[in-house]
């Protein structure tokens, strides 16, 4: 049987999750079944996002391709594709909160924003370096972006201009993650953003359009942040470094965040995260096991297809008038005159119908 390929990223929405493996995107159940597949990726999945309704999907490519999906037809092929002017893979890519733009920022340290039949609508150069990830303001008018640089930019979204970069040092080297949400204490509500850097720091900052508002430096990882991602519930944020996933808690009172639970697992390396409700899940981009993190340990393990049992039924029940409820199930059993046998695959095309019969 032909071996899964590594998972390279995650990403949990709604009640169905996704799992990325080279050109292929599985959308599986929360317990590791799958749902469906969506295809036509060229090379490895990279990022991808889902529209505020959950009716579309969009993913990018180490080939500097994007690719949406439409989630309300039951077609495993995208319906937009765009490729260029990116230079090298790209990195990260977003739908705006009205769903009506697309933006992606490249390892060339370029922004690319796209509209939803993928035209062109500007791009961005000011980073000199890859960017590693990208939001859009609540509002839609700026997209803001982390990068190897060092810098994290804001653009304009109607100019395409550069309307703000952050003008004390964030972190030093690189920033590997950022996140964005709209928290709301009492009867005001804030942008509030978050980023994960190389030295080891999470820092935290207010947007509005003056600036970004008294940075707070957050101390606790022993090694690079690799990811940051708010919860629904946005006075809780998660991060992580690859050891150690660290839980974030807004006090109210202070308005500042700190540290209330740190979970560690031998064995288990969270590196890319994603949030589903108020949980973190994790993967480590190698293997093909994802976990779900509560206090100061995983409570789940979902190890993506160990349920998947690809049926092959011969001859044809349809040809007995035996309806599809009434298969006889896997592995091995049979209802005269049907035989059906099953073996455990990831994919249509791990099985060897030669060779199995």
């Amino acid at each position: 049987m032909k071996l899964v390929k590594k998972l390279k990223h995650l990403l949990f929405q709604n009640r169905l999750n996704l799992c990325i493996q080279k050109r292929v995107i599985h959308l599986i159940k929360s317990w590791g079944d799958p749902h469906r597949d969506l295809l036509g990726a060229d090379g490895q999945i990279t990022s991808m996002h889902f529209s505020s309704d959950d009716t579309k999907l969009v993913a990018s490519t180490s080939e500097g391709s994007i690719f949406v999906w439409d989630l309300t037809t039951s077609s495993p092929f995208h319906i937009a594709t765009a490729s260029g002017p990116a230079i090298g893979a790209i990195n990260s890519v977003k739908f705006s909160s009205s769903g009506a733009l697309i933006a992606a920022g490249d390892s060339a340290g370029n922004i690319i924003v796209f509209d939803l039949v993928m035209n062109v609508k500007f791009t961005n150069s000011d980073h000199v370096e890859s960017i590693n990830g990208i939001v859009f303001t609540s509002n839609d008018k700026y997209i803001i972006s982390a990068s190897s640089d060092g810098n994290i930019n804001v653009t304009d979204v109607v100019s395409g201009l550069n309307f703000y970069t952050h003008a004390d040092e964030l972190h030093v080297g690189k920033v590997t993650s950022i996140d964005l949400a709209k928290v709301e204490v009492g009867d005001s509500s804030d942008d509030v953003i978050i980023t994960g850097g190389e030295d080891g720091f999470v820092r935290v900052a207010t947007w509005n359009e003056s600036a970004f508002l008294a940075p707070a430096r957050l101390a606790g990882h022993v090694s690079e942040v690799t990811s940051v991602r708010f919860a629904l519930l946005s006075n809780i944020f998660y991060s992580c470094d690859e050891s150690f996933v660290k839980t974030w808690e807004l006090d109210s009172a202070t308005m500042t965040y700190s540290n209330s639970i740190s979970a560690k697992t031998n064995n288990i390396v969270p590196k890319f995260m994603t949030t589903y409700g108020n949980l973190p899940y994790t993967c480590d981009g190698e293997s093909k096991n994802v976990y779900s993190w509560l206090g100061d340990s995983y409570i789940q393990e979902i190890f993506i297809y160990a349920q998947i049992v690809q049926v092959v039924v011969w001859p044809d029940p349809l040809l007995f008038n035996i309806k599809e409820p009434s298969w006889p199930a896997g592995p091995i059993a049979s209802i005269s005159p049907i035989t059906c046998y099953a073996k455990r695959v990831g994919s249509i095309d791990d099985m060897r119908w030669e060779e199995d019969f």
